[in-house]
Formats: C-alpha cells, sequence, structure tokens
C-alpha cells in the first residue's frame, strides 16, 4: 500500500468512502501541475493556487501526504464567496524540498511566511485537514494576528496516538504504526534511487497501489499522486512529517511542541468537523465505537478552546470529509465567512 494512504489505516484513522457527487468547478488539471510558486526563504517556495475575489481569504491545508489536489471538490464552490488558495507544504506536491524537519513549529513558520509573502491579507480563515489540525491550532497560539477564524476538519491533536490505544489491545494501533513506518521508509529509499518510476519490481508496484476508489478515477488525478509517490522529495517529507507525530516520548516532537504552548481563539470563530466512520484494521464493532467516542471528544476539547464554536459529525464520511462530503465543509466555511464579515 502506497504511504500516502497508510498513514490513515496506521493511525486508526479513517478511510476514504466513495465520495458524494458534489460538483467540481475548478479542472482537475489545475491540481496537478505547479502554480503560483511563492518564496517563502531565499531559495526555497511554495506552491500556491487560488480562486475566487474577496475577502476574508480562506487557506486550506492539506492532511499527511496531500496537498492542493485534496481540496478539488470544495475550493470552487468556496472560491464563488471569497478568494480561496490551497497550498503544498514544503517537499509536498510541486512545492519546494524540505530543508529542515517538518514538525509543527516549523510547518507553522512557513505558514506564516506564505501568509505574509504571498499577502493572503490576514487575518485570514484557515482550514485545516488531519494532521493540519495540529497546525491550525497551533497558528492560533503563535501567530493569532494570522487568523480571523479556523474550520478544522476530522482534525488530528496532540497526544493522538495515545488517545487511539484500544483498551486491552494496546499492540493493535502498535503493529499498525510501525508497518506503516517500516513500508514507508522503504518506498521513501525506492524513490530516491527512482525505482518506482517506472516501478522495477514487486516492493516497486507495492508502493504505487493506491485502489479504485471513485475518486481516483480520473487519470490525471491518480496520474499526479503516482507521481508525488514515486518522488523521493515528496515521500520524504511525508515520512519527517509522520516520525515527528507517530513517534512516542521521547521522541514525541509535536506533540512535545503542543503542549508547550497554550492556545485560546478567545471568540474566533471555530468549527471542528468529525467523521462518522472510524475504521481500524482487526478492530472490532465495540472497538469501532469506542474509536469514534475518542474521536469526538476529542474534538469537542478543540472546539471549546473558542467561545463561539461549534462541533458536527458528518455522517457516511470517512476521514476525508472534503472527498466524501464535501458540501459539509463549504456549509462550515461558508459559515465561518459570514462570522467573519459579520464582525467587522
Amino acid at each position: 500500500m502506497a504511504w500516502r494512504m497508510g498513514l490513515l489505516a496506521a493511525l486508526g484513522a479513517l478511510v476514504p468512502l466513495a465520495a458524494s457527487a458534489a460538483p467540481v468547478s475548478v479542472p482537475e488539471s489545475a491540481y496537478t501541475q505547479p502554480q503560483q510558486k511563492v518564496e517563502v526563504e531565499p531559495g526555497r517556495s511554495l506552491n500556491l493556487y487560488c480562486t475566487g475575489q474577496g475577502s476574508p481569504i480562506v487557506l486550506l491545508d492539506a492532511g499527511a501526504g496531500g496537498g492542493i489536489l485534496d481540496w478539488r471538490r470544495v475550493q470552487g464552490e468556496i472560491g464563488k464567496v471569497t478568494r480561496t488558495c490551497a497550498y503544498d507544504r514544503a517537499g509536498h506536491g510541486h512545492s519546494d524540498p524540505l530543508t529542515a524537519p517538518a514538525d509543527v513549529a516549523t510547518t507553522v513558520e512557513d505558514i506564516h511566511r506564505l501568509i505574509k509573502t504571498a499577502d493572503l491579507g490576514a487575518p485570514l480563515i484557515y482550514v485545516g485537514h488531519s494532521i493540519a489540525g495540529l497546525y491550525g491550532v497551533y497558528l492560533q497560539g503563535k501567530y493569532p494576528g494570522d487568523v480571523a477564524a479556523e474550520v478544522l476538519v476530522d482534525p488530528s491533536f496532540a497526544h493522538h496516538n495515545q488517545a487511539l490505544q484500544l483498551p486491552g489491545k494496546p499492540d493493535l494501533l502498535a503493529q499498525s504504526l510501525a508497518d506503516y513506518l517500516t513500508g514507508t521508509q522503504r518506498c521513501v529509499a525506492l524513490a530516491i534511487a527512482g525505482r518506482l518510476s517506472p516501478p522495477k519490481d514487486k516492493p516497486a508496484k507495492d508502493c504505487l497501489e493506491i485502489g479504485d476508489a471513485p475518486d481516483l478515477a480520473d487519470p490525471g488525478v491518480r496520474g499526479e499522486i503516482l507521481r508525488q509517490i514515486a518522488d523521493g522529495n515528496v515521500g520524504f517529507a511525508n515520512l519527517s512529517e509522520a516520525l515527528n507525530f507517530l513517534l512516542p516520548s521521547p521522541f514525541d516532537i509535536d506533540d512535545r511542541q503542543m503542549d508547550a504552548l497554550t492556545v485560546s481563539f478567545g471568540a474566533k470563530p471555530l468549527h471542528v468537523l468529525t467523521a462518522a466512520t472510524p475504521v481500524m484494521p482487526g478492530a472490532t464493532p465495540a472497538d469501532l465505537a469506542y474509536l469514534h467516542a475518542v474521536l469526538s471528544a476529542s474534538h469537542a476539547r478543540i472546539a471549546a478552546l473558542s467561545t463561539r464554536s461549534s462541533h458536527s459529525e458528518v455522517a457516511d464520511s470517512a476521514h476525508y470529509i472534503q472527498i466524501d462530503q464535501p458540501a459539509a465543509v463549504i456549509s462550515a466555511v461558508r459559515a465561518a465567512i459570514d462570522e467573519v464579515r459579520a464582525a467587522k
């Protein structure tokens, strides 16, 4: 299984369901090639793609292993209301390679630089999926002037992996994480060696196995995902994010960075979405019910960081709510836009 898909199973998180039929007002090709390159440090740029006009600006940040491609079902619709931008984090998609470990603090520095350099009109509305939930909370704590509101889509959180330990079955998640990291390291090594494009043998072909979900039917989308998997820089960036997020203490860099920062959103609008369908290989229905309860309670605690928040469960959706149920994300973002505009 490709590393991009494997992280979801490793976390006991949520795997994609069949995508709902939503209008796509931006051509898929916009997400499969470089767009605006924004220099956030001398000689290092991030890939940014914007649609629409107006304020507040919305910035879309993908989950681990993702990028602008993950927002293809929602960006065009939000762009009808205000200027909406998606970007690839360092090393991902069409951005330049990493020059530092992809931990929370480093990633948020890039977000802050991107907002300033691209003149994204801070404060803006930050929309973060999965691991970008960490980045959104940290961004508010470190650079509150950058944030007018946030929408966090099935977000990860500090000590995420400890929270997902199943009672009486601690080895289930630990083995998933170990398998994921081992497989990821193998695929990154093959990518760097140039053995994934084209794949030279069965191990290489295994790295490029991404399944046949309906949202992958577009040849351009499928081809771009396979290109990224075969790119050693993208694989290295994904591995760096995973190591900082997944490893237990004392190596849990992201957890320690989050713990060191006190965060409050005050009265800023904060909308948190929880996917309804958890999946973990080897888990029983009772285990899955437990996971869902933990994720929902954790997301409720994130929502409690603001006095103007909402926490909603999205039915018929797995982890990629923006793919499975894009209307739910569009609705939450539009609500945040209305709230920010009303406060001016």
